[in-house]
């Protein structure tokens, strides 16, 4: 399970604040003179190194080149939580596009399929885009096996073949309902940025 965003910009504040005294000093600085070189608010840095502000990238940059090292090194951290943020936006999108089984019933499948492959920017959340398109190929094969099951087992045990015509279209509707409410579940979940999502579902991908 997959930190929520709030967790992870807890955990990059607390890693750049250990960082940041670190180089500090390092180079002998005290807290003033670091926000004397780099004329960043004594006040600012001193709430960075507490860990109880989400620093500007500017911020960053700018205690980068007074402590003499690489931008990168403290904006890619912080850039973290961000990718997190952007790869939850497009697991949304995903799980939106299953509604595409309204229109047809594989469509499920390919629309995500297609939204996922076209967007190649999955790394930390590649799995639960896995499980969401692996939920909806089960889906479909369970779909599938209550369609043509029920009229034959209807057809077996009380010999009227009218009744299963009848059943199937509402199971097959019964079936989707219970799609649309996992698509909503999963939907509720990724906007608390909750990325626990179909645990029980067997990743395919």
């Amino acid at each position: 399970m997959l930190r929520t965003n709030n967790q992870y910009y807890l955990e990059v504040n607390k890693y750049l604040a250990k960082k940041i005294i670190q180089l500090r000093k390092t180079k002998g600085l005290s807290q003033e003179s670091l926000a004397e070189i780099s004329n960043v608010s004594l006040r600012t840095i001193q709430r960075i190194e507490k860990g109880t502000v989400n620093p500007r990238s500017f911020t960053l940059r700018t205690l980068a080149e007074a402590l003499e090292i690489k931008p990168s090194e403290l904006t890619e951290v912080h850039s973290e939580p961000n990718r997190i943020d952007h790869e939850i936006s497009l697991l949304k999108q995903i799980n939106f596009s299953t509604l595409g089984v309204i229109l047809f019933p594989v469509f499920n499948i390919i629309l995500p399929i297609i939204v996922w492959k076209k967007n190649k920017k999955l790394q930390k959340l590649n799995a639960q885009a896995g499980k969401i398109v692996s939920f909806q190929i089960l889906w479909t094969i369970l779909t599938i096996m209550i369609f043509f099951s029920i009229p034959l087992l209807l057809k077996i045990f009380t010999e009227d073949s009218g009744i299963g015509k009848f059943m199937s279209p509402l199971s097959y509707l019964f079936c989707v309902v219970f799609n649309i409410v996992f698509m909503l579940n999963t939907t509720i979940k990724l906007n608390k940025s909750d990325t626990n999502i179909l645990h029980f579902v067997p990743n395919l991908f």
